[in-house]
Formats: C-alpha cells, sequence, structure tokens
C-alpha cells in the first residue's frame, strides 16, 4: 500500500512531468525502483514521519510486516549502506513484488503520526540560519541534493542527537550513573550532560577496570563514555537523508499539486488504497503545464517553506504569550525569529511582483495560486496583526500597503486591507492621517476589486463625493483633530 503509492506517484511524474526533476534525482529514483522491498518499505514509513533520529524500538514493530522479521535488519543495512545509488543499484536484484510486503494487508493500521511539533522547529531553525531572504531563496532553488545515501546510521549521530533519543527517565537515569544531577526539564538535564561532556576529559576516579580499554591502558574520554552508556540503552538508529526527505516531498507536491505545505505525505493516496476513503470516479486529464518549469517549482517549494516556518513561529509566539512564567528572554527570540521571517518574506514578495508567468486567461488566473506570490501574499496577510504587535504600527502599514500595491494575488481580501489601514491612519491624532484615511476609504470604494462599485455604482459615486465635500468641511474648520480619533 505503502510503495504503492509511492510508486504510482513517481511513475505519474515521470509520464507527464519528467521535465521538473533533475538527473541526479531521476537516477535516484531509478535506484528505489531495484530497491528489495522491505528496504524500501522501511525507508517510505520512516519518510512519513518526522525529520529526526529513529531509535531501534520506533521502528521495530514494521518487521511484523515482514514474512521474515529478520529482514528489518536487512533493511536497515541497506538503507545506512553509505555507498552511491549507482553501485547500489549495480549490486542490489530486483526482488519479485509481493504484494504482502508491499506495504501489508488492507487491514494493516495505517500509521500517519508525525511528531509535528518537532518537525515545525526543525524547519524553522533550518530557515533561520541563512543571512538574508534574497540568499535564501537562491540557495533553496539552485541548491543540489546529495542523493549518495539513503539514511544515516548511528556512527553518524552527535552525542546531542543520542541524548535526545532517550526519555526524560532514561536521561535521569544516566545522570545518576555518571554523578551529575539529573533533576529538572529534559533540556535542561540534556544540557548539563553536554556540558560535562565538554568540560571533562578522563575519568580517571573512577573504577579503572571499568574505563581501561587496550593493552597500553588508555582512558576513555567522558564523552565516549558517555555515548556508549547512550547507545546501550538505544540500540541501533537511524535517520533518513534530509536531501531524500526533500524529494520525496517535492514529488508529493509536483503529483498532488498541494497549495499548501503538507506535513503528511502520499495521505490521499494512502487513504484510497485502504479503502478508508471512498471518492466518486471521474475520468481526469493531467496538465503538464502547471509549473513551466523546474525553476518555477523549486521556487513555490521555497515559498511552501517559509510559510509554513512562519506558521510555526507564530504558532510558538501565541502559546507563549499565553504562559505566564514566560521569560523574556525567550519572548526576544521567538519574537526575533517572526520578524526575520516577516523580513525575507516581504522581500521575496517584492521579487515575486517583478515576474508575471501566467497569462490573463480564466485558465492563467487560476493557476495563480500556484506562483510563489500567491504563497507570499497569505503569509504576509496572516502575520500582519502579530508583526504589529511585535514591531509597531509602522511594519503592520509597510505590509497593508505592500499587499494592496498589487491586484494580482488575494483581491478578496483588499477590502480587510483597506479597512485595516484606514484605522492604522486614524490612530494617530494628526489632520494629515485623518485625510489619508478619507482618501484611503474613498479609493477602497472605487475600486473594482471590493465589488461595491459592481453592485452600488451610483450610490458609491454618491458617497465619495459626499465623503470628499465632508473632509474638506470639517477638517479645515477645526484643526483639533482629537475628536476624529478612535479608541
Amino acid at each position: 500500500m505503502y510503495i504503492r503509492s509511492l510508486k504510482s506517484a513517481i511513475s505519474t511524474i515521470l509520464e507527464y512531468e519528467a521535465f521538473l526533476l533533475s538527473d541526479a534525482e531521476i537516477k535516484y529514483i531509478e535506484t528505489l525502483d531495484v530497491m528489495p522491498v522491505h528496504a524500501l518499505y522501511l525507508l517510505v514509513r520512516l519518510s512519513l514521519r518526522s525529520h529526526r533520529w529513529h531509535r531501534h524500538s520506533d521502528f521495530a514493530r514494521y518487521a511484523d510486516d515482514f514474512d521474515d522479521a529478520s529482514k528489518l535488519g536487512d533493511a536497515y543495512q541497506i538503507l545506512c549502506n553509505r555507498r552511491s545509488p549507482t553501485v547500489l543499484k549495480q549490486q542490489i536484484l530486483k526482488p519479485e513484488h509481493n504484494e504482502t510486503q508491499e506495504g501489508g494487508s488492507l487491514n494493516t493500521a495505517i500509521d500517519l503520526t508525525l511528531d509535528s511539533d518537532e518537525e515545525d522547529l526543525l524547519t524553522t531553525k533550518s530557515i533561520s540560519t541563512h543571512s538574508s531572504p534574497g540568499d535564501y531563496c537562491l540557495e533553496s532553488s539552485t541548491s543540489t541534493l546529495d542523493l549518495t545515501f539513503h539514511a544515516t546510521s548511528e556512527e553518524h549521530a552527535e552525542l546531542a542527537d543520542l541524548l535526545g533519543m532517550l526519555s526524560k527517565e532514561e536521561l535521569e537515569d544516566l545522570a545518576r550513573k555518571i554523578k551529575l544531577p539529573g533533576h529538572g526539564k529534559k533540556g535542561n538535564i540534556i544540557t548539563a550532560l553536554l556540558s560535562a561532556a565538554d568540560t571533562q576529559y578522563t575519568l580517571s576516579h573512577f573504577r579503572r577496570n571499568e574505563y581501561v580499554t587496550g593493552n597500553k591502558g588508555t582512558t576513555i574520554t567522558f564523552g565516549a563514555r558517555l555515548r556508549a552508556l547512550c547507545m546501550g540503552q538505544i540500540g541501533c538508529c537511524i535517520r533518513i537523508n534530509p536531501a531524500v526527505l526533500t524529494l520525496l516531498r517535492r514529488i508529493n507536491l509536483i503529483f498532488f499539486r498541494t497549495p499548501v505545505y503538507e506535513g503528511h505525505l502520499f495521505v490521499p493516496a494512502i487513504l484510497v488504497a485502504s479503502h478508508k476513503r471512498v471518492y466518486h470516479r471521474y475520468i481526469t486529464t493531467r496538465t503538464p503545464d502547471i509549473f513551466p518549469d523546474r525553476c518555477s517549482l523549486l521556487e513555490y517549494e521555497v515559498s511552501l517553506e517559509l510559510e509554513r516556518g512562519c506558521e510555526a513561529s507564530v504558532e510558538d509566539y501565541k502559546q507563549l504569550t499565553s504562559t505566564k512564567d514566560l521569560s523574556t528572554k525567550e519572548r526576544q527570540a521567538v519574537e526575533e525569529t517572526i520578524l526575520e521571517f516577516y523580513r525575507r518574506v516581504l522581500d521575496c514578495f517584492k521579487v515575486s511582483l517583478e515576474r508575471r508567468t501566467r497569462s490573463q486567461s480564466l485558465l492563467g488566473r487560476v493557476l495563480e495560486r500556484f506562483e510563489p506570490g500567491h504563497v507570499y501574499t497569505r503569509t504576509l496577510h496572516h502575520i500582519a496583526p502579530i508583526v504589529g504587535k511585535i514591531d509597531g504600527v509602522e511594519s503592520e502599514t509597510t505590509i497593508l500597503q505592500s499587499l494592496l500595491a498589487q491586484n494580482r494575488w488575494h483581491c478578496g481580501k483588499r477590502g480587510g486591507w483597506y479597512d485595516r489601514l484606514a484605522l492604522l491612519h486614524m490612530k494617530d491624532k494628526t489632520t494629515e492621517q485623518l485625510r489619508r484615511a478619507y482618501k484611503l476609504v474613498t479609493v477602497a470604494l472605487l475600486d473594482e476589486s471590493t465589488l461595491l462599485s459592481m453592485c452600488w455604482g451610483d450610490e458609491i459615486c454618491g458617497l465619495t463625493e459626499y465623503l470628499n465635500a465632508f473632509q474638506d468641511t470639517s477638517l479645515s474648520s477645526s484643526e483639533d483633530s482629537s475628536a476624529w480619533s478612535i479608541n
């Protein structure tokens, strides 16, 4: 079921939209085609989960889906083999397809579990490492994926990664073994253990027969001993190559043509294959011009990632502000992250305004939702109130003015933008700001995108004339603008 969903998406893309994939991505897809079923099954199941390290207990239950439980260990070895896909393709014999092995029976419980909180945090951190929005867009659009391996084993895991896989109870037990304070939150315990690993170099004060190895009697370092204790608790572990996850997410985007960031991959196809969802059967024709070229696809992919990272930061901000024991340092960190996203999205939005790849036909207007600018407009609309609270009214005014300067995306929201911007102008108790608010309301009434002039043409014209006359007489007769302020 899981493998069928993946292969169906891949075959459809290769038939209609292969130009959206690079040569390296196509070669890696060919490697997946000759991979043993049990290894491909483990790859797909782990890809449906969040991008993190998975300990043996996290995927041990997948052995029940194989006719031979020992195949789970073989699948682990194949995925963690650090060889190029070309060599792997030559060494792996293509097995006969087994319907039961491809995804288990249709009665098997579907595992679409994702650690969304950890995934959102990873997305936010990965985006926030770039220096500027232009650099981020350029790097994300032109970078080449490293598809020379499928997954990473515990040999390449950092000590912080190993400690992060342990539960709080396991961390407390580990801290007691090495005589460190093991109380408090999980993050605090991990920080204390890492700090001790950096400051303590030997364990000479412990018993020598436990920590001395080799014929020369060399003493094991504290970090090595801590790593060994972690591995004793974890066993083997695995993490899917981030480039492979990016490729699978790209396949999901091309195949399903999702207008938003999808945290769950291949969910519609999996639900249909398992008969959890039944849709009416109708004949469709797949059009290959949703994304005109690969560059457009990559830019659209970047816009969805930025939107998802911005949404995660806003959710963190709302949760932190609702907490009574919120520290000033934590709040400032989250606010700075949101402002960084705001600057990057606004910069990319301005770049998107200079481009127009769609025609003005009805189909072209519909397909504009697959342009990066459509996503940036949606993101700015959602974060404008939060940015106004954090950075002041000037930043929110800048966002609304930028959105109103274009009539290309989300025109149905222009009425709300006019309304909010007029209120922001009227908050300043000056005659000049009141004149701007009056003028803005007049422009909004005549704006065809608000549909007011189409429904109430004559009435709107009379109302605008009245507003202009009222503005001249009222503001000229009284320079005291306090009466016009909004509480």
